[in-house]
């Protein structure tokens, strides 16, 4: 059966059918906008264009009846100057031919648009004329000379333009009546004004093709004109309709069709002061070529566009989907970034350039009880403090990160304490700030993230805590090996001596108290390798509730009427795998420091109890495993520690108490017994409340059998069987063999570990092998006793040392198959621990780790 398509949903078909009519629609609207955009484009540029024209025309039309009303009116004036100078019948007259016509040469100097001057008399004859002299011409045919004698208001007249007598070029007649100073009519005064004068000024302009500038008088002649067509000039200019007439500039613009069929924009403008007009024409087929052109153009992207627009529409159909698609993922990765934002460990602050927060995260808002919208200086003092690493110095306003960022700095890794005034409230940040900036380059505000150190440093502390004890531990237990020798042969040498002095009350009592501080000399080394986690410890299955009962009858007695005893047990406590004499130590130490610091009396609890320790404790200290463990914590009401020695009273020797009341070993004995049974120890304390102590033993799981148990059963001491003895130190070396042999052992020596492994090779008769753990020459005592075994398999070994350095002693125990005397030993210890390794107590145990 073939597969069946999934059809869409109602909502979803409603929503791509609404989708596609407004592409249609939107295609649509854009069609018709970009039609009608193109069609006022284009009605614009035709405007434009006719503007333009009209424009230049009425520009040019304004310049040139400027220049014709100075041109001409320099004419005028050079015949008025004249006029002045003839207007008397006496000069006027063919006797002062010569002198006039130098005065007439002189005043047409500098004027170049006059061609000629003619002097006519009263009858039409000719007088003179600038150009020659001596020849006459009658003039009284002449039109204009007709009008000056019959009109005596007429003064100066503008004839048509004609083919001069003189110069046989065209040009236009101005002239001028001569009266008497009785106003009788004497003469006329003619110039020729050039045509070309005119016309090559008006031929520096170009109009384009169809272009026509004329110069008419008021009734229509033509004074001058480029092209010289008389067709192309309208001579009924001044009684046009649907002239603009501007009072202002004195420039008429209207449509002319004219004879040749060409249509054309013409401006025309008056001659001030005369009777003359300025024509000035462009066809419409020039002024609108390039709009043609433009049109086609118009056209074609117009078309383009359309084409382009529907193709688009098209192309937007297939596309609505993957648009959808593609906001549904941006709409998907702006909620991914907020969450993220949200569920941020660090935390985060945005804020504008005016400090108001923008955006704070959960993280940020728990340190400093911001919110969005709040503004970061109102809230700080408040709310929060900052402070630098030291805890104690206010960081300035201008140097925290935020704020530097704000300015545009970057910053990195910024150490800072935030302190919460309203939920005493304390955390350790690394701070980076970057500033937030525009695409124009301004600074608009700054982020900041608040990653939360605070956790990490205490681990560091406790890591760094936990080196320096080891250290220390490794120092103390070097200076207890040397001393465990030493006091060994002092020991053994004492009980040697009290043989020796039996008789002798005075000497005896004297070699007592040399005893007894060889004891306290021991045990202050057992503290020593307590603390440095060195001691060979014989854990077992303990019920701290029964320990706790048969300590606290003791502790009633010694630490006397005035503390009150308080225990709190679980009832169903899991037994802990701990040194059972250890603990025991341990619980009385930590009580008698519980009186010292209740010297008026007090409360002591001591409490039992089951605690799992999870793997989140476990990270945040280093040395501590997660698991199950029997907790037993002891509690006093007394002074309490100051925080700022509460670090150091785990460390040796350090004390409080005055000279002489305490070696300060109490609690480093606690501290490194624990810590080698594979425990945890913490202290809670506040000055003038208390101090509790808690202490965490791993849960035992199967009972241990005590070496002393195992050590009652071989009362005797003697023997006659052959010891190797093997001890780098040859006074502790001479101690011991001395003891055996007088105890009926045969026996042979050696200094190190080669020697011994000789030994052996070459005797068959050894029946114990008696040697230190540590030895020089690069072979342990371990190790020699695993390569006698070999050579010799029915081999007994009983190990001795001041301290192990784990090398038959693993995770808080002796090795499962071994034997161990500690340093500094007596005789009678000696010999109970010799026949116990020759009677093979633990029989089948081999040497393994």
């Amino acid at each position: 059966m073939p597969d069946q398509a999934t059809p869409s949903t109602p909502v979803t078909a409603s929503l791509s059918r609404r989708q596609n009519r407004l592409v249609v629609v939107y295609a649509s609207l854009a069609a018709a906008l970009v039609l009608s955009i193109s069609a006022w484009s284009l009605a614009s540029a035709y405007q434009r264009a006719i503007e333009d024209a009209e424009s230049q025309t009425s520009n040019y039309a304004r310049a040139f009846a400027t220049h014709a009303s100075r041109t001409v009116g320099e004419v005028f004036r050079v015949i008025d100057g004249l006029a002045r100078r003839l207007n008397d019948p006496a000069i006027v007259n063919q006797q002062n031919e010569q002198a006039l016509h130098l005065r007439m040469k002189e005043y047409l100097a500098g004027v170049p648009q006059i061609t000629s001057v003619v002097l006519i008399d009263m009858n039409g004859m000719s007088i003179t004329s600038s150009t020659v002299s001596g020849y006459k011409i009658d003039y009284s045919d002449r039109l204009y000379f007709h009008r000056h004698q019959a009109d005596p208001s007429l003064e100066i007249n503008i004839d048509d333009p004609v083919i001069g007598r003189l110069s046989n070029k065209p040009i236009v007649v101005v002239s001028r009546r001569l009266s008497s100073p009785t106003g009788e009519f004497i003469g006329v005064i003619s110039t020729g004004l050039s045509q070309k004068y005119f016309t090559d000024f008006y031929a520096s302009v170009s109009l384009g093709a169809g272009g026509l500038i004329a110069l008419t008088k008021n009734d229509g002649g033509i004074v001058a004109q480029i092209p010289a067509s008389n067709e192309l000039v309208d001579k009924t200019i001044a009684t046009r309709d649907g002239m603009r007439t501007s009072a202002r500039d004195r420039v008429d613009i209207f449509r002319m069709q004219s004879p040749d069929g060409v249509e054309r924009i013409v401006s025309v403008a008056a001659v001030e002061n005369y009777p003359l007009k300025v024509q000035v024409a462009m066809s419409l087929p020039h002024v609108l070529a390039p709009w043609y052109a433009r049109l086609f153009w118009f056209v074609a992207a117009t078309g383009f566009a359309l084409v382009g627009l529907f193709a688009f529409a098209i192309v937007l159909f297939k596309q609505q989907k993957r648009l959808a698609e593609t906001e549904a993922s941006k709409q998907h990765n702006t909620e991914i970034l907020n969450k993220t934002i949200l569920g941020m460990a660090d935390g985060m602050i945005v804020a504008d350039k005016d400090r108001k927060v923008l955006v704070c995260n959960p993280a940020a808002e728990k340190l400093f009880g911001l919110r969005n919208g709040d503004t970061l200086s109102l809230k700080r003092g408040v709310i929060y403090e900052l402070l630098h690493a030291d805890d104690s110095t206010p960081f300035r306003p201008d140097q925290i990160p935020i704020e530097r960022a704000i300015r545009g700095e970057s910053v990195d890794d910024v150490d800072q304490i935030v302190r919460r005034k309203d939920i005493e409230m304390v955390r350790r940040l690394k701070v980076n700030a970057r500033p937030i900036i525009d695409d124009h380059g301004q600074v608009r505000g700054g982020v900041s993230i608040y990653h939360d150190v605070t956790d990490v440093i205490e681990t560091e502390r406790q890591l760094l805590h936990a080196q320096k004890m080891d250290a220390v531990g490794q120092l103390t237990g070097g200076v207890a090996h040397d001393f465990n020798n030493i006091l060994t042969i002092i020991l053994g040498n004492l009980d040697i001596l009290a043989d020796a002095l039996a008789s002798d009350a005075r000497l005896l009592r004297i070699l007592h108290m040399i005893d007894q501080a060889a004891e306290r000399g021991a045990e202050l080394t057992q503290r020593l390798l307590a603390f440095a986690r060195k001691q060979p410890l014989q854990p077992c299955k303990v019920v701290l509730n029964e320990l706790v009962g048969k300590t606290e009858q003791l502790l009633r007695h010694v630490l006397g009427e005035h503390i009150e005893i308080v225990t709190a047990l679980e009832p169903d406590l899991w037994p802990a795998m701990v040194d059972r004499s250890q603990i025991e130590t341990a619980l009385i130490n930590l009580a008698l420091n519980a009186r010292d610091a209740m010297p008026d009396g007090g409360k002591l609890t001591i409490e039992t109890a089951k605690v799992v320790l999870d793997e989140q404790y476990a990270a945040s200290h280093s040395e501590v495993r997660a698991g199950p463990y029997a907790m037993i914590a002891i509690t006093d009401t007394g002074t309490g520690i100051p925080e700022a020695i509460r670090q150091k009273v785990f460390e040796p020797f350090f004390t409080t108490k005055q000279t002489g009341k305490g070696t300060g070993l109490g609690l480093s004995m606690v501290y490194g017994f624990v810590k080698q049974s594979g425990g945890h120890i913490k202290i809670y304390s506040e000055v003038g409340h208390g101090t509790s102590v808690k202490i965490y033993l791993p849960r035992a799981d199967a009972a241990e059998i005590f070496l002393e148990e195992a050590a009652a059963l071989v009362p005797e001491l003697a023997g006659i069987e052959t010891v190797l003895v093997v001890e780098d130190d040859p006074l502790v070396r001479d101690n011991a063999c001395g003891h055996l042999a007088s105890l009926g052992y045969k026996i042979i020596q050696a200094a190190d570990a080669n020697a011994g492994l000789g030994v052996l090779r070459d005797r068959d008769d050894i029946d114990l092998l008696f040697t230190d753990v540590i030895l020089p020459g690069g072979m342990s005592g371990r190790e020699l006793a695993e390569a006698a075994c070999k050579l010799k398999p029915s081999l007994k070994v009983l190990f001795t040392s001041g301290y192990t350095e784990n090398a038959i002693i693993h995770q808080g125990r002796l090795d499962r198959g071994v034997l161990l005397l500690a340093k500094p030993y007596r005789r009678a210890e000696l010999g109970r621990m010799v026949r116990l390794a020759l009677a093979n107590v633990r029989n089948g145990l081999a040497l393994t780790h």
